[in-house]
């Protein structure tokens, strides 16, 4: 089964013949195209192993520019292949290939994008991060499943449902594939007062980690934190210590990786101890501050956000 009516939402079993189906498109797409589609690429649903999807293919097709393609559209309207009368999306050319243009079934959509984009990534990362984790691709056949029930008729508000997801998870698939280390498990943490994004992975080996995100803007301030943890981390001060610290995402973004320390909400736990004891907990955490306190501070003034 392979063919959706537009503006309907139906979500089957996966299929073994997709993959079968997109690999013969994308040999045909390729013959139309030629040198102008650097790489052709099975995307979406229907590319993740053993989940549920619209019968329907989505194929990526990398270009160099959008303004090579004038003698291309024509080409491919021969094949079967129609341009969107509307192109909603920002850096991408939408078409379709159906039986012919009259026809309301889509068998397959065809994202043009420019090679190396950001959309040209995130489809990709996004695919392979689903395949890379079952049971984050299982939580998005159940959104899938969810919204398919809800919005039947309703295909815009059904990929608007599923937008904060995908989201969420392409930036998890950045990390993954950008940082070198086996990971294993990457979960966000919403805990803390800072604006940088937070993660907590797990690595081969029973390897932990905190992952911090900011924006690029955040560097000079973040590097100078960075180097200064180290330094701490140094005293044998207890605390998650400084492991790499990168520029990633298209030069957009700063990540700092620490290892992971095992705690507690000092606020909550506190009150319940024992006076004594609270008393030694002070007592030990002058005797840090201490330690910190005998790094020279940077000679330019920063001011550090909270955690």
């Amino acid at each position: 089964m392979l063919g959706l009516r537009r503006g309907e939402v139906v979500v089957v079993d996966h299929q073994s013949e997709w993959e079968e189906i997109a690999a013969t498109t994308i040999k045909h797409i390729k013959e139309i195209f030629g040198d102008n589609a650097f790489d052709i690429q099975h995307i979406g649903s229907t590319a993740i192993r053993n989940i549920k999807a619209k019968p329907m293919l989505d194929i990526a097709v990398g270009v160099a520019c959008f303004d090579t393609l004038t003698d291309i559209y024509p080409k491919l309207e021969e094949n079967g292949v129609y341009k969107s009368s509307t192109q909603p999306l920002p850096g991408i050319v939408l078409c379709a290939i159906k039986d012919c243009r009259e026809n309301d079934i889509v068998l397959c959509n065809l994202h043009i994008v420019v090679i190396g984009s950001e959309q040209w990534n995130n489809h990709i990362v996004f695919r392979d991060y689903m395949n890379s984790f079952p049971e984050k691709a299982a939580t998005y056949e159940k959104f899938k499943i969810e919204l398919a029930q809800q919005y039947p008729t309703d295909r815009e508000a059904y990929c608007n449902g599923k937008n904060e997801f995908i989201s969420s998870c392409i930036s998890e698939a950045h990390i993954y594939f950008d940082i070198n280390q086996d990971i294993t498990a990457i979960e966000p943490i919403n805990a803390g007062l800072s604006s940088d994004k937070k993660f907590y992975m797990e690595a081969a080996g029973g390897k932990r980690f905190l992952l911090r995100i900011s924006d690029i803007s955040e560097y000079e301030r973040k590097k100078t934190m960075f180097d200064i943890m180290k330094k701490v981390a140094d005293l044998g001060v207890p605390m998650c210590k400084p492991v790499d610290f990168k520029i990633y995402n298209d030069r957009k973004s700063i990540y700092q990786l620490l290892t992971w320390c095992e705690g507690e909400n000092l606020e909550i736990v506190l009150p319940t101890l024992p006076k004594a004891e609270q008393y030694a907990l002070g007592i030990k955490a002058g005797e840090i501050l201490k330690m910190i306190h005998s790094i020279p501070a940077p000679q330019k003034e920063q001011t550090f956000g909270c955690s």
